[in-house]
């Protein structure tokens, strides 16, 4: 029970990081441009991953690993961080806090479908339920903002393409035997060089501009690091991983108090309609 309890509250730790997320996106977006965010946010995360390995003594290991797996590594690592992340921060540039953070949790719906095609199944009828569930819950949440928050037809656009490319990454990752940290230290560290040079090429005066460095820092370290570790102690100690994966619907009600709180960014009373048809539209989904 001791063991079952732990796991819970790892699981809670980590939703509560992670429904900061929007909040910290946008503060560091309103001061730095998106790739110098990202490079931070990723250096920072390859640190984290690196320094837990290295207490676990599993480095140098990890490394021996990476070189059978260099070419999944390498695709996956394309994927997240780098093209998912900069896709999701373009959204977060393009929308307020409340309409991108909602339609980012449309990720799950793109998965099914790419689940389905990846291993030739037919896509359930429950599925295409969930899905209009869900996306009617987006135009709830587009024509509510519509003239009383920041929404704009492209940040719509990137915010839903970043979820076929996170659905993609996890669809890929389905088939991966490297343990989970060790596979997002092997993604950050062959991004790292990509987003560094991405980096250097955009330019590096943002890295004057001192107010970016503390959102950053909290998104590499606790959005990218320290919530996916406390995420997946949380799956290995519990009997029963739904208990704890169920806890992840509180994250984007719990970000609106954030948002509210952090950002002054006033809640439309549209904005709760439509992320409840998004949740509702998951549930139906995945219920037995």
């Amino acid at each position: 029970m001791a063991r079952e309890r732990q796991g819970m509250l790892f699981g809670l730790l980590a939703v509560l990081l992670w429904s900061t997320v929007a909040t910290a996106f946008k503060l560091a977006l309103d001061v730095w441009p998106l790739h110098g965010v990202l490079w931070l946010a990723a250096t920072v995360s390859l640190l984290f991953f690196a320094a837990v390995l290295a207490h676990a003594g599993a480095l140098p290991g990890s490394l021996r690993v990476l070189r059978r797996y260099w070419r999944r590594a390498v695709l996956l690592a394309l994927l997240n961080p780098v093209v998912y992340y900069f896709t999701l921060f373009g959204a977060y540039d393009q929308l307020s806090a409340q309409i991108a953070q909602p339609i980012n949790y449309t990720w799950a719906f793109v998965l099914s479908l790419v689940a389905a095609l990846w291993h030739k199944a037919p896509v359930r009828v429950r599925d295409w339920q969930g899905m209009v569930l869900g996306y009617l819950g987006v135009v709830v949440l587009v024509l509510g903002g519509q003239g009383r928050l920041e929404v704009t037809g492209l940040g719509v656009f990137l915010a839903i393409l970043s979820t076929l490319f996170w659905a993609g990454y996890w669809a890929i990752g389905m088939k991966d035997r490297r343990p989970p940290l060790v596979a997002m230290f092997h993604h950050f560290l062959l991004a790292w060089p990509v987003l560094t040079l991405l980096m250097v090429w955009f330019g590096t005066d943002f890295l004057f501009e001192r107010a970016g460095w503390g959102p950053a820092l909290y998104i590499g370290l606790f959005e990218m690091g320290l919530a996916f570790l406390l995420w997946m102690t949380a799956l290995k100690q519990v009997s029963n991983t739904a208990r704890v994966a169920n806890l992840i619907f509180i994250a984007p009600f719990l970000s609106l108090v954030w948002v509210t709180w952090i950002l002054d960014e006033p809640i439309v009373f549209t904005t709760p309609i439509g992320l409840v048809l998004i949740l509702a539209g998951q549930w139906w989904q995945h219920r037995r």
